[in-house]
């Protein structure tokens, strides 16, 4: 089903959605952010638009919890749903975003930001100089206060930041993957000063461990030690509330699986791999012929909770490349959203979901935003271009 997209006309960067209010990376080096139900300001409160864009934008997750569940199963009721869901997702919604419209949290440090998360209560932000941090309080249902200045804590560059339970990987690129652990609430984290393995692009949890890229098409394996502790300490993450348990990692990478390893029954051929990446199910593979392949992580005993092999079954989803031209062709970058993912080009954004592949732009973009881990914007896409906001709707139950 196609999504429904909201466009808004603003000067961002980057940015990111977290506990109702859109945060924006302008391109004069602010930290801004507004209340997403006040990007709809020009629309009436009792227009069916305002409360129809307001509920998909804003509380997604009441379309996705049990009771929505319940809700839905009444036909009567899902019909309705799915006819207003068609009606919207065929209408262009365009927003200007005033500068009045904007608070101003705080200057940045040098630009442009390499990646940029909110975690915990947390900013999070990387760029050439390191990584800044500060604590964040949501005010009432609007406002935002920093709970000091933003400040680096850490001085290798940081080209991505890969948060989940309670620990940050931040690699580094050259300089090499290190770890950062929340020391306890409202108290900035600490980061290790010597790095767990020499290369990182980029990495992404699988379970408990952690897949680390030395390139776009090569990865390692990073096993973890860790033990399971009562809960007594707040939670990071909405992820946690399931688990009784609360993770204490006791060594990073202790053990280290190489690439060939992990899909050496699946029947990849490695050297023809041109972009890999993983989510915390599977791992994706965009092969030198332009397929796109997956095969899900298998555990290593019958009750771990953590992955380390590909299973030997091998899904082709179908191509994602279909030209010649390489500089065009090659993907740039891979964000995840449940039972898929989103895979940029240089001058398109694909959305990949239960294997079915969609077109959301046809544009070259500065920055994807995509929420997995997160209850209320789980089904979100937003993308930044440096002129303007679009962010993308999944219609919920293709996530379910």
């Amino acid at each position: 089903m196609k999504t429904v997209k909201i466009s808004l006309e603003v000067n961002a960067l980057d940015g990111y959605l977290y506990g109702g209010r859109l945060f924006l990376v302008t391109k004069d080096g602010l930290l801004k952010y507004i209340p997403v139900v006040d990007i709809f300001n020009n629309l009436s409160t009792e227009s069916e638009e305002y409360k129809f864009l307001s509920l998909i934008f804003d509380r997604n997750n009441w379309l996705i919890n049990k009771q929505a569940k319940r809700i839905f199963k009444i036909e009567l009721i899902n019909t309705s749903f799915i006819k207003t869901w068609n009606k919207f997702s065929n209408k262009e919604f365009n927003f200007k975003i005033r500068d009045e419209d904007l608070k101003v949290l705080s200057s940045l440090d040098t630009m442009p930001m390499y990646d940029f998360r909110i975690y915990g209560m947390r900013l999070f932000l990387g760029n050439r100089n390191g990584l800044h941090e500060a604590g964040i309080t949501l005010r009432s249902e609007k406002e935002v206060v920093l709970n000091e200045k933003i400040h680096r804590v850490f001085d290798s560059r940081i080209t991505s930041i890969s948060p989940n339970y309670g620990t940050l990987m931040l690699s580094s690129n050259v300089d090499g993957l290190f770890h950062g652990s929340f020391k306890g609430v409202n108290e900035r984290i600490e980061v290790r000063k010597n790095a767990v393995v020499p290369i990182s692009v980029r990495t992404s949890w699988t379970g408990y461990n952690v897949v680390n890229y030395l390139d776009q098409n090569q990865f390692d394996y990073l096993e973890n030690e860790y033990v399971l502790e009562e809960k007594r300490k707040k939670l990071y993450s909405k992820d946690d509330e399931g688990s009784k348990k609360q993770v204490k990692f006791t060594k990073i990478a202790s053990n280290t699986l190489s690439m060939d390893d992990v899909i050496n029954k699946t029947k990849i051929e490695d050297e023809e791999i041109l972009f890999a990446f993983n989510s915390s199910q599977a791992c994706f593979f965009i092969m030198s012929n332009g397929d796109l392949i997956n095969s899900n992580w298998i555990s290593s005993s019958k009750n771990s909770a953590n992955s380390n092999r590909l299973s030997s079954r091998i899904y082709n989803i179908g191509k994602v490349i279909k030209g010649r031209n390489k500089k065009y062709d090659h993907p740039l970058s891979s964000h995840f959203i449940p039972k898929g993912c989103v895979i940029e080009f240089f001058d398109r954004i694909i959305l990949v979901q239960n294997s079915k592949l969609n077109t959301l732009e046809n544009k070259a973009v500065t920055s994807i935003r995509t929420y997995p881990a997160s209850i209320r914007y789980r089904n979100l896409v937003t993308l930044f271009d440096g002129s303007s906001v679009d962010i993308h709707a999944i219609y919920p139950s293709e996530t379910k």
